[in-house]
């Protein structure tokens, strides 16, 4: 997790709003209600409009914005109200907006995702009211909703392409490689050589097409297709979906830069105001089968055209007529209601070609060659009719908008966020289902967790139900076995029960007849009886319960495979010769464990310092090992100074670049220092050291007790 995340017009925050980094580990800290609490519970609130959201694209179906709401219902949302109630005191704005920034592989760059709500009248919940998408230039990429105006999306049109080609040569070479191993094992000869020809102009298509780009949108995109391979199984390109079995159009299209590519168009391209109708002239007579009538209209037409050519100032033909087809470019506004917001199709933009009105705009001079097209000798170059030249391509970059909007509104932002609140910990003996406190629940949770767990093979994965290529099936399972990360249930909690000096080992049970489930701790590996949670402490139970929450998060996390190119892809598109065997470009396999967010309130209530401090080793230990994210709400100086100190050590890999730390001022400006914004970012050196000063009375309050305490002795 590491986005800019900004939310305005949320309770403490203004219609201004304020922007927190979200890292890995992420601490809030400052002021008694300043709005901590309110920078959690805004996340809290935007995920249930996400989470649905999510499911909805990662299982395939189509997403339906108009049932996605944010949802005042659920047990972390409750105590938010309603919609009117989040509303800042006196904000003449009855719209809340939430953001966040995120890396688009789709087209290579950094993204800011901005959502707008307003209520929902009929059912009090909010509703989505326009969606933003644009990068650090302000270069729109998606609008819609009430405010939106039209956009320009030429600055695509290049990215699109690089993508469309790169993923469909990536994906393709992806099959060639699996075919040529497959070959080189135990085929003939004669399919071998077949094999490793097609493998080895596969791989210097890729090289040559990118050559002309840096190496960065190579990888970036073989990432793109290695994640939409891990998630979703697909191996079939944007190109392959939209082209009809004809990818070779995208590559003639993407030459010249044109959506709407007609192969009498690139006959004409490089033709300049002087011989371009000379040219167009001799195209018609020897290839078209026209009427001496026909001909002669056609070419007084053009000869309008070549004039509207003449004052553009373009000196190629195709520069001219790149320059009239930005004209479908401009989108008009797209709608949230009726479901609208979810279709996007831009070739309701060509809908009027064939009554042009506007003498030579695009849609007049495109008509024109349409008719020339229907006749020509090029008319049956893919053996596809009309449509297939123009609207392919078209739908391609339709599909690729689509998917840079829903790949934008489904990224972990934060996902599998969980909530836990200060006041979690209830001291029972036995705890039952029908408790609602959230211990209670805590308790069922983990159990419930720990027995999914023990039923799979393989953490938070199904092992039996694996989707692998036969290449892999053909491993040993102990080569899948080795690379995988390594988990039993209790493996965290005991370990950090025993360091935190709680005991040896935790055992949770559930009593017969399911009557409710007992929490003991112990000491030793003899102790078999233990002892109740319930006749140790406050603090005790507070750090059993931040235990459990953690390790169940670790197993509810999936887990995917993830399939890797080793670096010896790099080294194919550095050399001048292809691969001198298939194997050398086989891919490996490793065990990942998808991000989990916890979002903890107050961790040190009750606990020494001494434990304070082993919070930070606790919280830095789930995330490296299980990839466990935090934001953690605090007050506790012993936490942050660890943190610190576990940077400055550089002995557990922990970096600046991975922990945010954050002091909330109060809203209200005359209440904190000049010139400080409501949310300081606070960077932490490689050294471990502070880039900036906590407000008064955080790190400095111990130091001017012991002053005063000085002072009085003195006298």
């Amino acid at each position: 997790m590491n986005t800019d995340y900004t939310i305005k017009n949320f309770r403490v925050f203004d219609s201004k709003g304020a922007t927190i980094p979200l890292r890995p580990i992420t601490i809030l800290t400052g002021c008694n209600s300043s709005g901590k609490s309110s920078i959690v519970k805004s996340m809290v609130l935007l995920d249930t409009f996400l989470k649905p959201l999510r499911e909805d694209y990662e299982n395939g179906r189509k997403l339906d914005f108009s049932k996605y709401k944010l949802d005042f219902t659920t047990s972390n949302t409750l105590t938010l109200g309603n919609f009117q109630g989040i509303l800042p005191y006196g904000s003449k704005s009855k719209k809340i907006t939430f953001a966040y920034t995120i890396f688009s592989r789709l087209v290579e760059q950094e993204l800011n995702v901005q959502l707008t709500f307003v209520i929902d009248e009929t059912i009090g919940q909010g509703k989505c009211d326009s969606i933003v998408i644009k990068n650090n230039n302000g270069d729109i990429f998606y609008q819609a909703g009430s405010e939106t105006q039209g956009y320009d999306t030429g600055h695509m049109i290049e990215p699109f392409f690089r993508f469309a080609i790169g993923e469909h040569d990536i994906i393709e070479l992806r099959k060639t490689t699996d075919k040529a191993d497959f070959n080189l094992n135990w085929g003939t000869d004669a399919e071998y050589k077949t094999a490793k020809k097609a493998l080895d102009d596969s791989i210097n298509h890729i090289r040559n097409f990118f050559s002309k780009y840096k190496k960065e949108s190579l990888f970036s995109i073989l990432k793109w297709v290695n994640e939409q391979w891990n998630h979703k199984g697909q191996n079939e390109s944007l190109v392959c979906r939209k082209s009809n079995g004809h990818p070779e159009i995208i590559e003639t299209a993407a030459k010249w830069k044109l959506l709407c590519y007609m192969p009498i168009i690139g006959e004409i391209a490089n033709e300049t105001k002087e011989t371009f109708l000379q040219k167009l002239g001799s195209i018609l007579l020897d290839g078209c089968n026209l009427s001496s009538e026909k001909y002669k209209n056609l070419m007084g037409e053009f000869k309008g055209v070549q004039k509207d050519f003449e004052k553009s100032g373009c000196e190629h033909f195709i520069d001219y007529f790149r320059s009239k087809e930005k004209e479908i470019y401009h989108q008009t506004k797209i709608s949230l209601e009726n479901n609208t917001f979810g279709n996007i199709n831009l070739l309701e933009t060509l809908e009027p070609l064939f009554n042009p009105s506007n003498p030579y705009s695009f849609n007049f001079i495109i008509d024109l060659f349409i008719q020339c097209q229907r006749q020509s000798k090029f008319h049956n170059v893919f053996n596809q009719g009309l449509d297939f030249y123009i609207f392919n391509v078209q739908r391609m970059f339709s599909e690729y908008i689509k998917m840079v909007r829903d790949h934008a509104l489904t990224v972990d932002m934060p996902h599998f966020l969980s909530y836990m609140g200060s006041s979690v910990v209830k001291i029972k003996r036995i705890y039952n289902v029908e408790m609602n406190d959230d211990f209670a629940q805590l308790a069922y949770k983990y159990f419930e967790s720990q027995q999914n767990f023990k039923n799979k093979k393989v953490n938070g994965l199904d092992y039996n139900n694996l989707n692998l290529n036969k290449q892999f099936k053909k491993v040993d399972d102990n080569f899948y076995k080795g690379d995988w990360i390594k988990f039993a249930p209790g493996d965290f909690i005991n370990k950090w029960a025993k360091l935190f000096g709680l005991g040896e080992s935790v055992s949770i049970k559930v009593l017969d007849e399911n009557l409710g489930v007992t929490i003991r701790l112990h000491k030793d590996n003899k102790d078999k009886k233990g002892r109740l949670l319930a006749d140790e402490g406050y603090g005790v139970s507070q750090i059993l319960a931040i235990l459990l929450r953690i390790e169940t998060a670790i197993m509810e996390a999936p887990c995917k495979i993830e399939r890797k190119y080793v670096k010896r892809f790099d080294y194919f598109l550095e050399t001048q010769e292809a691969s001198s065997s298939p194997t050398d470009l086989k891919e490996k396999l490793q065990c990942v464990i998808d991000p989990y967010t916890i979002a903890i309130e107050e961790p040190e209530v009750h606990l020494h310092p001494r434990f304070q401090s082993l919070l930070a080793d606790m919280i830095v230990d789930a995330y490296k090992t299980y990839n466990v994210h935090f934001i953690v709400e605090t007050h506790s100086e012993y936490l942050i100074r660890k943190l610190q100190t576990l940077i400055g050590r550089k002995d557990n890999d922990l970096t600046p670049k991975e922990v945010s730390i954050l002091y909330v001022y109060p809203h209200d400006k005359a209440l904190r220092p000049a010139g400080e914004p409501q949310v300081k970012v606070i960077d932490v050196t490689d050294t471990g050291k502070l880039t900036s000063s906590f407000g008064s009375g955080f790190f400095d309050e111990a130091s001017s007790l012991n002053l005063e305490l000085i002072k009085l002795n003195l006298n």
